[in-house]
């Protein structure tokens, strides 16, 4: 290789270089935030949540997160430093099947999480998945995406590849798959088979699962609203009838007249009112009490004093009157008692009471069933993760369409057109940094235990005041 030669390549490499910044940049950001943020993710998830299968899905999602974060990534900013130059094989092929491994697990975790949200929103009343069984079917996962990975230990390595003046090297097909360039045709479609598989059954699950959640918060609402109009109805049917028996306890009781139902059981628990203010009446403490004065007068003296029976006499006639009085007046007092506590029966009211009582009950209705809002919420953190998915692997899925359509099209893009390409083949790696500001956003357990780890830290980075 001459010297002209030698220069020539230094260029194109350092051409290469120049049209890879924006690349190694995003890449490097993607990885720093991606650390920070599954850093928090794994520590605060196994520590301060409880042992569901929601938290093994995310620390599960988190470690391969994480295991992206600190070793793809890094691998994908040392390949594109070295454009033209890559000869190493074993690091070639270590990296680029953690790469896969990485990429693989992501989508079928996801398709793990939404069947099992599918069957929690969806047949809520079946067996659900367990903690021990999560763990089971997260293994399995992996245990399968290594197993399809391997072949890429075979199929990847340095590659000579043509420039304009002389030749160099990169990681991708090695030289050996010159010969078996079908068998890479064939694994590379099948990965890619298995890609658009697991975007349109994630998003053929959710659209069920978002079908559901609307058809159930549609009859709740629906039934709401029923119980509401019934109980409308009724405040008025009781309301009405305790006029009736208001006006009734105030006259005596005629033989032929027809009370309402309502009406008749008011009656009876003044009845039973009643009886008990006799049985407990001072009247009738005051009779037992004087007669046994007078067992004790007849016993010990012969003659009682007249001035005590004339007391006696003035006691009993009082206590006739305040018995007659509070006959008459125990019913007026416990039907005013009763109406007190109904509201008026008009329109206005009706429709107020209406109103504040529904949002009331929504408000209750919430906080009644936790469970179901903890499953709406978690339900929304994976859809967002799941769109994120799929929208960072449709870039990759239509470049390897292309690529397979016509193999020559890198050949003819200009150096803005590359960049973009490249940034966009790796534009993928979005999900393993991505997924922590989701759980900041939408959930909030997580938000307010990030709050109380810094404020928990930031107590005891201050320094005490001296005395």
């Amino acid at each position: 290789m001459n010297s002209s030669e030698q220069q020539s390549i230094e260029e194109q490499t350092l051409e290469a270089l120049r049209i890879r910044i924006p690349v190694r940049v995003f890449i490097g950001i993607v990885a720093v935030l991606g650390i920070i943020g599954n850093s928090h993710v794994l520590f605060l998830y196994y520590t301060r949540f409880k042992k569901t299968t929601y938290r093994c899905f995310v620390l599960s999602l988190a470690v391969i997160d994480m295991i992206g974060c600190c070793v793809s990534m890094p691998f994908e900013i040392v390949d594109e430093s070295l454009p033209l130059s890559f000869s190493d094989a074993t690091s070639c092929k270590i990296f680029r099947f953690v790469n896969f491994c990485v990429g693989l697990s992501c989508a079928f975790t996801l398709v793990l999480i939404a069947s099992e949200r599918y069957r929690k929103i969806c047949k809520p009343y079946e067996n659900q998945m367990s903690v021990s069984k999560s763990k089971r079917y997260v293994i399995f996962v992996i245990t399968v995406t290594v197993f399809v990975s391997i072949p890429v230990l075979y199929i990847y390595g340095p590659k000579t590849i043509k420039l304009k003046v002389g030749y160099g090297k990169e990681c991708t097909w090695g030289d050996h798959m010159a010969e078996y360039a079908i068998f890479g045709y064939i694994y590379a479609g099948f990965l890619t088979l298995l890609i658009v598989f697991c975007m349109i059954a994630l998003s053929v699950i959710y659209s069920i699962i978002g079908i559901s959640l609307k058809k159930h918060e549609r009859l709740m609402r629906a039934r709401l609203n029923k119980n509401h109009r019934d109980s409308i109805k009724l405040r008025r049917t009781f309301s009405s009838s305790n006029d009736l028996c208001k006006n009734q306890a105030s006259t005596e009781h005629r033989p032929g007249s027809r009370l309402s139902h309502s009406c008749e059981e008011l009656l009876d628990a003044i009845s039973r009112e009643k009886d008990k203010f006799r049985s407990h009446s001072p009247k009738d403490n005051h009779l037992k009490s004087e007669t046994r004065k007078n067992e004790n007068c007849q016993k010990g003296e012969e003659v009682c004093d007249v001035s005590n029976s004339e007391k006696r006499l003035a006691n009993v006639n009082n206590l006739n009157h305040q018995d007659k009085t509070a006959k008459h007046e125990r019913p007026q007092q416990l039907a005013e008692n009763l109406n007190s506590k109904l509201p008026p029966a008009d329109s206005a009211t009706d429709a107020r009471v209406f109103k504040n009582s529904r949002v009331f009950d929504l408000k209750s209705l919430k906080k009644s069933f936790p469970v179901e809002r903890k499953e709406k919420k978690i339900t929304k953190v994976l859809v967002a993760i799941t769109l994120l998915f799929i929208a960072s692997f449709f870039p990759y899925v239509i470049i390897v369409i292309v690529f397979f359509t016509n193999p020559e099209y890198e050949n003819n893009m200009t150096s803005s057109q590359e960049t973009f390409y490249l940034i966009g083949f790796r534009l993928y790696n979005i999900n393993n940094m991505a997924n922590p500001f989701f759980y900041f956003f939408f959930d909030l357990k997580f938000r307010e235990e990030v709050f109380s780890l810094y404020r928990s830290l930031c107590k005891k980075g201050t320094p005490r005041p001296v005395k």
